[in-house]
Protein backbone atom coordinates (compact mmCIF):
# COMPACT_ATOMS: atom_id res chain seq x y z
CA UNK A 1 0.00 0.00 0.00
CA UNK A 2 1.26 3.45 -0.93
CA UNK A 3 -0.61 6.13 1.04
CA UNK A 4 0.67 8.83 -1.33
CA UNK A 5 -1.42 7.37 -4.15
CA UNK A 6 -4.87 8.87 -4.68
CA UNK A 7 -7.49 6.14 -4.10
CA UNK A 8 -9.88 7.83 -6.54
CA UNK A 9 -7.25 7.76 -9.28
CA UNK A 10 -6.51 4.11 -8.53
CA UNK A 11 -10.17 3.15 -8.76
CA UNK A 12 -10.50 5.05 -12.04
CA UNK A 13 -7.51 3.12 -13.42
CA UNK A 14 -9.06 -0.12 -12.18
CA UNK A 15 -12.35 0.74 -13.89
CA UNK A 16 -10.51 1.42 -17.15
CA UNK A 17 -8.68 -1.90 -16.85
CA UNK A 18 -11.93 -3.74 -16.12
CA UNK A 19 -13.64 -1.98 -19.04
CA UNK A 20 -10.77 -2.97 -21.33
CA UNK A 21 -10.92 -6.59 -20.19
CA UNK A 22 -14.68 -6.67 -20.72
CA UNK A 23 -14.25 -5.24 -24.21
CA UNK A 24 -11.57 -7.81 -25.08
CA UNK A 25 -13.78 -10.61 -23.77
CA UNK A 26 -16.73 -9.38 -25.84
CA UNK A 27 -14.56 -9.19 -28.95
CA UNK A 28 -13.45 -12.77 -28.29
CA UNK A 29 -17.06 -13.90 -27.87
CA UNK A 30 -18.59 -11.97 -30.76
CA UNK A 31 -15.59 -12.43 -33.05
CA UNK A 32 -15.19 -8.76 -33.93
CA UNK A 33 -15.36 -5.28 -32.48
CA UNK A 34 -18.23 -4.39 -34.82
CA UNK A 35 -20.41 -7.29 -33.65
CA UNK A 36 -19.72 -6.71 -29.96
CA UNK A 37 -21.87 -4.31 -27.96
CA UNK A 38 -20.01 -1.76 -25.87
CA UNK A 39 -18.54 -3.07 -22.64
CA UNK A 40 -20.58 -0.57 -20.62
CA UNK A 41 -23.84 -1.73 -22.21
CA UNK A 42 -22.99 -5.39 -21.71
CA UNK A 43 -21.82 -4.97 -18.12
CA UNK A 44 -24.96 -2.98 -17.30
CA UNK A 45 -27.14 -5.73 -18.75
CA UNK A 46 -25.10 -8.35 -16.91
CA UNK A 47 -25.50 -6.51 -13.60
CA UNK A 48 -29.25 -6.17 -14.18
CA UNK A 49 -29.61 -9.84 -15.06
CA UNK A 50 -27.86 -11.07 -11.91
Amino acid sequence: DTPSKDPAATSQEDLKAIDLLATERLIAVYGSKNAAPSAKTASTKWVESV
